[in-house]
C-alpha cells in the first residue's frame, strides 16, 4: 500500500467510525419508531380504523423534509421515509396490493413508490382484476393506470371505476422511461407503447421488426418463437429477468 492510500485511509478511518456510530443510533431510534407504531396498530384494532392513511404519511415525509437541513434531496428523504413507514405498517398489519402485472410493469413501479417494498403485490392481468380482487376483499388496495402522457386517460379504468363501489383515495405519477432488452442481437423488437413504437419508426435499429405484443414483459420471461426478440421494457424488468440493456427507448 502506498503511502498516499495510507494516508487517505487515515483520513477516512475516523469518519467511518462516527458513520457506523450514526448507524447504531439510527436503528436504535428506528427500532424505537416500530415499537411505537405497533402499538397504534394495536389501538387501531381495537376500532378497525384503517392501516394505511396516505394523508398521514404524506405529512410524516412534508415535517421530515422541512426538518432538514438541504444535505439530503426532498426525494431521497421521501423515499427514506416511505421505507421506513412501509416497514413499520407491516407490524401493524401486511398490506396485500393488487396491480396490473406482471412483475416489471410501470404499475409494479407505482406501488412500490407508494406504498414502499414492505408489502405484498398481487399481480393482476387485466384491469378489471385489479378491481375484483379488492371488491372481493382478496387484497386491500388496488393500483391502476389512469393516464399517461401518450395516450392520455385509460378508458378500461374509467370504465371500471364508473361501475365499482371503490373509491380513489391518493395518487402517485411515474415517469415514463423505456429500455431496449434482449439476451443477444436483435432480429425482432416487441413493444407495447406508442413511444417505443417512434423509437423503431425512427430506424434507430435496422434489423428490429414490428412484434407488438401485449405484454412485453412475458416475451423476456418465457422463451419467444423467435430465434432471438428484444423488447422495449422499463429499467425495473431486467433486474428480474436475464435480459441486457442495450439502449434508451424514452
Amino acid at each position: 500500500m502506498s503511502q498516499e492510500s495510507q494516508s487517505t485511509d487515515k483520513e477516512i478511518q475516523p469518519l467511518r467510525e462516527e458513520i457506523n456510530q450514526i448507524d447504531a443510533r439510527i436503528v436504535e431510534l428506528l427500532d424505537k419508531r416500530a415499537k411505537n407504531a405497533r402499538k397504534i396498530g394495536e389501538i387501531k384494532g381495537k376500532t378497525d380504523s384503517p392501516v394505511y392513511r396516505p394523508e398521514r404519511e404524506n405529512e410524516v415525509i412534508l415535517m421530515a423534509v422541512n426538518h432538514s437541513d438541504g444535505t439530503l434531496k426532498p426525494e431521497g428523504i421521501s423515499s427514506i421515509f416511505k421505507e421506513i413507514m412501509s416497514a413499520c405498517r407491516s407490524l401493524e398489519k401486511k398490506t396485500t396490493v393488487a396491480f396490473l402485472g406482471p412483475r416489471g410493469t410501470f404499475s409494479e413501479m407505482a406501488m412500490f413508490k407508494q406504498f414502499g417494498r414492505s408489502i405484498q403485490g398481487i399481480a393482476c392481468d387485466q384491469i378489471e382484476e385489479v378491481f375484483r380482487a379488492v371488491e372481493a376483499g382478496t387484497s386491500q388496495f388496488g393500483i391502476v393506470p389512469m393516464e399517461n402522457s401518450t395516450e392520455g386517460s385509460v378508458n378500461r379504468t374509467l370504465d371500471a371505476l364508473l361501475r365499482t363501489s371503490l373509491s380513489i383515495i391518493s395518487e402517485v405519477s411515474v415517469p415514463v422511461h423505456h429500455n431496449l432488452l434482449t439476451k443477444s442481437g436483435i432480429y425482432e423488437a416487441h413493444h407495447h407503447h406508442r413511444g417505443c413504437r417512434r423509437a423503431l419508426d425512427k430506424g434507430c435499429y435496422e434489423k428490429s421488426g414490428d412484434g407488438a405484443c401485449e405484454t412485453v414483459t412475458r416475451h423476456c420471461r418465457q422463451d419467444v418463437a423467435k430465434p432471438v426478440a428484444g423488447g422495449f421494457l422499463q429499467s425495473l424488468t431486467h433486474h428480474f429477468h436475464s435480459v441486457k440493456e442495450q439502449a434508451d427507448g424514452s
